[in-house]
């Protein structure tokens, strides 16, 4: 597997698309229900290839993340061939941009304690996988005016 199993709420939620699924790969109702009785590792195995191919379908599509700490927040665009992050880092130990609008906050009414920085990096092992490892430890998905807002900042440097 290259991501991870869907919940069973998933699944629910997904069900006529799994019975898609199935069916476009050769599997009938009757044959499911045989298949998860006499062999559940391959009922296993399918939901696997399914869940794949969900969460896959997923990642293309997110474009943008943000994740904060106390001190730092960042928004990642996610382009076809890297990551730009958009990176604050806050001077004064005692403010708090651990979310965007905490970030504006102190952007507002102390711009001289907000630090900025942009990288640029190539994906590893690829676009989403980077994604939902990144998702796995806390990134959250974000829009675009947060990231407009953002670059205006380095535009204006």
């Amino acid at each position: 597997m290259k991501y991870r199993y869907l919940t069973p709420e998933e699944l629910q939620l997904l069900e006529d698309e799994l019975i898609q699924f199935l069916i476009v790969n050769g599997i009938d109702g009757p044959e499911w229900e045989k298949i998860n009785k006499t062999n559940p590792d391959k009922a296993q195995e399918l939901v696997g290839m399914f869940s794949d191919v969900v969460i896959h379908r997923s990642l293309e599509k997110v474009k943008f993340g943000e994740q904060g700490t106390r001190n730092r927040f960042f928004i990642f665009a996610f382009h076809d061939e890297e990551i730009e992050l958009l990176g604050c880092q806050c001077k004064n130990s005692e403010s708090d941009i651990s979310t965007f609008e905490l970030l504006l906050d102190v952007i507002k009414n102390k711009p001289s304690e907000i630090e900025l920085f942009r990288q640029t990096k190539k994906y590893q092992p690829n676009r989403e996988q980077e994604i939902f490892s990144m998702m796995n430890n806390g990134l959250l998905l974000s829009e675009q005016s947060r990231y407009d807002l953002l670059l205006k900042l380095y535009t204006n440097d």
